[in-house]
């Protein structure tokens, strides 16, 4: 009896998590594209940051945004702390960010 045995599938490098502010006015509409975890959450708390007490609203457009984790998920909810919840909305989540935040009761927040 022969053992066979594989080699290890060759994985692809993670794409790039890319984090797009812009400010229109005192509206601030940061673009997320890639995974938003433990990992990349620091860049969107860069661009948090960096735009803080310039707006008024703030809008995530999550379009091309394939997974989000629990730290993602606080992040994403941080400048509730200084913006009314109200005025913070969520745009286009992939189903498996959606589910993460009807579990966290804050799909109120995603945009028709």
């Amino acid at each position: 009896m022969s053992v066979q045995t594989a080699s290890p599938p060759t994985l692809a490098p993670f794409d790039p998590f890319v984090v797009t502010p812009k400010l229109d006015g005192d509206v601030l509409t940061i673009a997320l594209v890639g995974e938003l975890d433990i990992a990349t959450v620091h860049l969107l708390e860069e661009a948090q940051r960096s735009e803080a007490g310039r707006y008024r609203t703030l809008r995530y457009e999550l379009a091309g945004l394939g997974f989000m984790d629990s730290a993602g998920l606080r992040a994403l909810l941080a400048p509730a702390s200084h913006v009314p919840i109200s005025q913070i909305s969520i745009t286009d989540p992939a189903p498996i960010v959606r589910r993460l935040l009807e579990i966290r009761g804050v799909q109120g927040m995603i945009a028709a």
